[in-house]
């Protein structure tokens, strides 16, 4: 556990980034001026509002009204057509 410079406590999380992702948070650090974690607080942030959340869940409703208009038997072809597993991996 560290402290930030207002004397908030944080603590230390590793997360695995993609390269073309870490490319694109290093650009914004670069043009923003902001550090990488900054933004990455800023962005978890926002995320986690709940308002941010309502709005992703309107955009879901909005997305799934229009698949519905171009596969008039969206609701047969969504029960029928699960998500992809995704790929095992072999863990030593």
């Amino acid at each position: 556990m560290c402290t930030t410079k207002y004397y908030m406590p944080s603590a230390t999380t590793s997360i695995r980034l993609r390269p073309d992702l870490r490319q694109q948070l290093e650009r914004a650090a670069q043009r923003t001026g902001l550090g990488r974690n900054t933004l990455v607080v800023q962005a978890l942030r926002k995320f986690l509002q709940p308002d941010f959340q309502a709005s992703l869940s309107e955009k879901a409703r909005r997305q799934s009204l229009t698949a519905s208009k171009h596969e008039p038997d969206w609701e047969r072809v969504a029960e029928l057509d699960p998500w992809p597993s995704p790929p095992h991996r072999n863990r030593k």
